[in-house]
């Protein structure tokens, strides 16, 4: 597709995707069936802080209802097929959920090692999900981020084993699918789109299997355009107005000044001056 190094000037990737490799496949042992292993491919230390964030917040999950999502599921996809990622740190954990119900009310206990930032249990029409909950794991100074399922489908999910768990993983084609319908939505709605979603969906373009990418973009009820036309409008737009692709839609918005945000006793939102100490960010609030 001509996807591959369309964004190659501007992120000087050049990376050799052009090929494909298939999921490891399952193993019996013992009469059971072993799930492939996750792997994000982060050195060390970043390692160790992931590590350390999904195996706290696990606990406080309900099992088998939760997704990895956005660059711990690229990195995933791309780590199997030995194709590096160009960023190397750890930055955020995105996770998927089909309702704020799976998380478990405890978490807001003062010992579970979170403190829930932002909670917004109404649709915004400007964002594909229909919630959004920001938390930060304390002892790693992370933002922990839950999404709606939608509009990812469920038939589309792999799943991985993590400490022993059993996690569910999007697959390339609804994680590319995802990219392209945000981005979109964010040129619609905002006029300007992360960058860091170009490099999302050169990497992807490279490692998806092209004939169910478009089953799954047909069945998001896209079926008047292609993945190949939200592409090249896509292209067209940054090659046109690059400035309209910038580290961040949302900026940085103060908690108290957060429309969207509901305190309820499930998720009670942490004071912006609690926040701000722990992150070490000064005077302002934790970015969107």
């Amino acid at each position: 597709m001509p996807i591959l190094g369309l964004f190659e000037k501007y992120y000087k990737i050049n990376y050799n995707i052009a090929f494909m490799v298939r999921f490891p496949t399952a193993e019996h042992r013992g009469g059971s069936i072993a799930k492939p292993e996750l792997k994000v491919g982060f050195d060390t230390k970043e390692q160790q802080r992931f590590e350390a964030v999904l195996s706290d917040l696990l606990p406080y999950l309900q099992r088998g209802k939760v997704a990895l999502a956005g660059g711990a599921a690229l990195r995933h996809h791309l780590t199997i097929r030995d194709i590096p990622h160009p960023n190397p740190q750890f930055k955020d954990l995105d996770l998927l959920i089909e309702d704020p119900g799976v998380i478990l009310g405890r978490i807001s206990d003062r010992d579970s090692g979170f403190l829930i930032s932002h909670f917004h249990p109404r649709k915004n029409p400007n964002i594909l999900a229909s919630f959004f909950i920001k938390m930060i794991h304390v002892a790693t100074k992370t933002n922990v981020d839950f999404f709606s399922y939608a509009p990812f489908s469920p038939d589309y999910f792999a799943e991985v084993s993590f400490q022993g768990q059993i996690i569910q993983i999007p697959s390339p084609e609804s994680l590319l699918t995802i990219a392209l319908l945000d981005t979109l939505k964010a040129l619609e709605a905002f006029k300007k789109a992360p960058c860091k979603r170009l490099t999302t969906i050169d990497l992807l373009s490279g490692v998806v299997d092209w004939r169910v990418a478009q089953q799954v973009w047909q069945g998001q009820g896209l079926d008047r355009t292609s993945l190949s036309d939200s592409i090249s409008m896509i292209e067209t737009v940054y090659l046109m107005h690059p400035e309209q692709f910038v580290g961040k839609v949302f900026g940085k918005k103060p908690i108290a000044n957060c429309t969207d945000c509901v305190q309820t006793p499930e998720f009670p939102i942490a004071s912006s001056e609690l926040v701000r100490s722990i992150l070490g960010i000064g005077s302002s609030a934790p970015p969107h």
